[in-house]
């Protein structure tokens, strides 16, 4: 069971006035250049907002991280990688795909790819390929898009990881994700808000608009994100990777996996090709996505930890209606059950067992 974090360590960012900043910078470069406030989108403003023209017309880059041990994984691995760009579709995404290589390097990649190997990393390492992607000024808008996708399995050959990296590509590379709603800024086959806000299995599609609010991926390895025994159940250490895309409380996720089985970690992964159905996430109550015994935890709890890493990462310290968890947690009132009968008795189905 994990309890609150915010009594583990204190790293504070101090932003005074951070979101009046922004939203005065934002609506003034919008007048200028012709860039997207994303923040009017979901807010209630009649404004007028202008889109970027350009921005709409381009394609969409992708980012792969692509991780080989050694010469032995070759052709194993290289399976994995034609198999996941076998998804790329010409008429939405930029087939000219950024692959941050790590550790072996594959033989067998196209020319028409750009590829960095490194001999060391992880996943930061694609992440914040990306990041630096989106925060280029050409691509700081809300119609530019991107995706982060790695060769899950690679380094752990197991027919659970197949499985969740054919069911995530499926999500991320789809004609859906490349058309998700306005409402939305970040999108995936699944979503989760427990135990921390992620995709489980970390590949998704996202507005560059959001992604460069976030902080640096190599936040871990820099000593700001701390390296935590228990990070799984918080979002902390290495589980920061899968946590980054939704890791701001500007986040609007949406997913496409209607059904309810598949929650977070690998219970419930569907098969491929799964009908998919576009949703505002998360699409089910919190109490669907609490695993029993595994980082359970009251509303309360999640509330303040949130509360926490916000402020932690972005000096936020207060949630407001904007915040993609309001009405679930703030609006019914889940702050005042502290009873697990109370908290974990609406009808649930335990996905662990």
């Amino acid at each position: 069971e994990c309890g609150s974090i915010t009594s583990l360590i204190s790293i504070g960012i101090e932003l005074p006035n951070s979101n009046l900043v922004h939203r005065i910078l934002t609506r003034v470069s919008t007048q200028l250049d012709g860039t997207y406030d994303d923040d009017a989108s979901l807010s209630s403003s009649s404004n007028a907002i202008i889109t970027n023209t350009n921005a709409k017309n381009k394609k969409i880059k992708i980012f792969y991280n692509l991780y080989i041990s050694s010469a032995a994984d070759e052709e194993r691995v290289q399976k994995i990688v034609d198999e996941q760009f076998a998804h790329l579709n010409p008429k939405l995404h930029d087939v000219n795909v950024s692959i941050s290589s790590i550790g072996y390097q594959l033989q067998n990649i196209s020319h028409n790819h750009t590829v960095q190997h490194h001999e060391k990393g992880n996943e930061d390492v694609g992440m914040h390929e990306l990041w630096e992607y989106c925060k280029l000024p050409q691509n700081n808008n809300h119609d530019t898009l991107a995706v982060y996708i790695h060769s899950k399995g690679s380094f752990h050959p197991r027919g659970v990881n197949d499985k969740i990296r054919r069911a995530l590509t499926f999500g991320a590379l789809s004609e859906e994700c490349a058309n998700l709603p306005d409402t939305c800024n970040v999108c995936s086959s699944r979503f989760s808000p427990q135990p921390f806000p992620h995709t489980p299995g970390n590949m998704w599609l996202a507005r560059c608009d959001y992604i460069a609010k976030l902080r640096d991926p190599f936040l871990l390895k820099q000593g700001v994100v701390p390296d935590h025994k228990n990070g799984w159940c918080t979002g902390l250490g290495r589980y920061y990777f899968e946590h980054w895309s939704h890791s701001h409380p500007h986040a609007a996720p949406c997913d496409l996996y209607a059904g309810g089985e598949w929650t977070w970690d690998y219970f419930g992964i569907p098969q491929i090709p799964f009908e998919k159905k576009m949703a505002k996430a998360p699409r089910f109550n919190f109490c669907h996505y609490l695993h029993d015994r595994v980082c359970k935890g009251p509303p309360k709890t999640y509330y303040e930890n949130r509360l926490w890493y916000y402020d932690m990462l972005f000096g936020i310290k207060d949630l407001d209606e904007s915040w993609w968890y309001y009405e679930e947690i703030l609006q019914q009132k889940f702050l005042n059950m502290t009873d697990p009968e109370e908290w974990y008795g609406f009808k649930c189905v335990d996905h662990s067992k």
